[in-house]
């Protein structure tokens, strides 16, 4: 189902998935181009996804 909202209407899988991370329905709407690096920076954040730099900078 979210395919079919992916290539009909961007807007309303953002709407969709910021619901179902806890944020707002309208959060996309008012928060404009910013809203999909928010919601992806809290879905790493709260999953703990770490970027591949810092894993390198590990060394792992």
């Amino acid at each position: 189902m979210a395919g079919i909202f992916g290539a009909l209407c961007p807007c309303i899988l953002l709407c969709n998935i910021s619901n179902r991370l806890g944020e707002g329905y309208l959060f996309p709407c008012c928060c404009g181009n910013v809203a999909p690096l928010a919601l992806r920076a809290k879905v790493r954040y709260e999953r703990n996804i770490q970027m591949d730099r810092e894993l390198k900078a590990a060394g792992k």
